[in-house]
């Protein structure tokens, strides 16, 4: 039977994150096949660039060839960090009995979770919902923002001290944030006409954030933490976990590993490690 795989952030390889899938550290997929599914749980941050962006654009391109080309298929649910601007105008199509978002590349597709859908892989039921709230918004701007070629205000720091705030143009490499990271009600009302389809009961949750009494459980609440806890799909998804039979809920967005039992539901964090087989 085919697998499945879920991993967690990989901001772009911002910060080399993209090593978790090298064939030395992720080795499963020398076997694997275009029927088997990992399921990256957001913060992807490959479809980053706009078009206007030449170069930076043709390298977003150039990375997500070689992931589209690897032996096994990729299903993106989106994160906080995504251009959801390009990934929402994406062609929608039917597959594993829901919608995707399809990127065709050079051989293969990469598919990106319609939020809300549920689907069915390799036997298995899962849940997708995708998006979070930014923690911190200093500092990134919107697309709109950039288009109005208004003059706004930047931080300037060094070593992590602010030294100066000055007045421009956005530019367009400094677009970094975009509404679509937070649910609609429409959205959050297909989530649950979808879930009354199979009864609230599915074998795997994929989102980006989990419920918010998950998430106090697991982190020291600061200022900034604190902000994750209280994003509306944090919250949203306390009502959905109250009403919702599943067995595992896997997760990225904290930026650490880690594990919550709640009775016999497991919750579980990705971070830094190569993907993770669901059986």
């Amino acid at each position: 039977m085919a697998r499945i795989f879920t991993g967690g952030d990989l901001h772009g390889n911002q910060n080399g994150e993209y090593n978790k899938l090298s064939k030395d550290n992720f080795s499963e997929q020398l076997s694997l096949t275009k029927e088997d599914v990992y399921i990256q749980l957001g913060d992807f941050g490959f479809v980053w660039y706009y078009p206007e962006s030449t170069e930076s654009y043709k390298r977003d391109i150039s990375d997500l060839n070689k992931i589209a080309d690897k032996k096994f298929t990729t299903l993106v649910v989106p994160g906080n960090h995504e251009n959801y601007d390009i990934i929402n105008n994406l062609p929608i199509v039917e597959k594993w009995g829901g919608k995707v978002y399809e990127l065709v590349l050079r051989k293969h597709s990469i598919y990106f979770a319609f939020r809300g859908e549920v689907y069915t892989i390799n036997g298995k039921t899962i849940f997708t919902f995708s998006g979070a709230k930014t923690s911190s918004e200093a500092n990134r701007f919107t697309y709109a923002q950039f288009l109005s070629k208004e003059k706004v205000r930047k931080k300037k720091y060094r070593y992590g001290e602010l030294k100066k705030v000055i007045v421009e143009k956005v530019k367009l490499k400094e677009v970094s944030i975009w509404d679509q990271e937070v649910s609609t009600e429409a959205e959050k009302e297909y989530a649950r006409l979808q879930l009354e389809k199979v009864n609230y009961k599915v074998d795997m949750v994929c989102a980006h954030t989990a419920p918010s009494y998950v998430i106090k459980e697991l982190i020291h609440i600061t200022e900034d933490t604190k902000q994750k806890i209280e994003c509306d799909t944090a919250k949203f998804f306390d009502e959905i976990s109250n009403v919702l039979e599943f067995k595992e809920w896997r997760f990225g967005h904290l930026h650490n590993n880690y594990s919550f039992i709640d009775g016999e539901e497991l919750y579980l964090c990705h971070y830094n490690k190569p993907p993770i087989e669901y059986i």
